[in-house]
């Protein structure tokens, strides 16, 4: 019988964007099997006492030595609460950001690369990253012209 009281497991990811938007740092998944070859932003668990944002900062760095970045969480996905996923395990809290892409290197076995928005069409994306998309490329886009504006998200 299934256990309907598993506790939920969090994590962070986030998606680092060049300063004019048009770029994006991934992650190719190497582990665990169900998601090897897959790409998603960078990112892992929360641990106990750390808070998304805390954990996003330190996964940030741990995978992509990428310092702390003003992150902007964007979303939730796989929320508990999720509509058509009743026993949903995982609720990931995402996030964006602008960085200076070329700081960004590998840290771990699972590479990151960047890539612009058309190369991402053709990427096998993991369902987390998938969900996602297109509010960080929203968020790259839109960005530059609060800032502008004086908005300071």
């Amino acid at each position: 019988m299934e256990d309907m009281n598993q506790p939920i497991v969090t994590y962070s990811m986030g998606f680092a964007i060049s300063h004019d938007g048009n770029q994006v740092l991934l992650l190719e998944k190497s582990k665990p099997a169900f998601l090897a070859g897959q790409w998603i932003g960078v990112g892992g668990h929360i641990e106990e006492g750390e808070t998304p944002f805390e954990a996003m900062v330190r996964e940030a760095k741990e995978e992509a030595d990428l310092n702390p970045l003003p992150w902007t969480q964007i979303g939730v996905v796989g929320a508990p609460e999720t509509p058509g996923q009743p026993n949903n395990t995982a609720q990931i809290f995402m996030f964006a950001a602008k960085a200076d892409l070329e700081q960004a290197k590998t840290m771990t076995e699972e590479r990151v690369q960047i890539f612009n928005w058309n190369e991402i069409e053709t990427l096998p994306l993991a369902k987390s990253t998938r969900e996602i998309i297109n509010l960080v490329r929203t968020f790259a886009q839109e960005t530059p012209k609060l800032k502008k504006s004086g908005f300071k998200p």
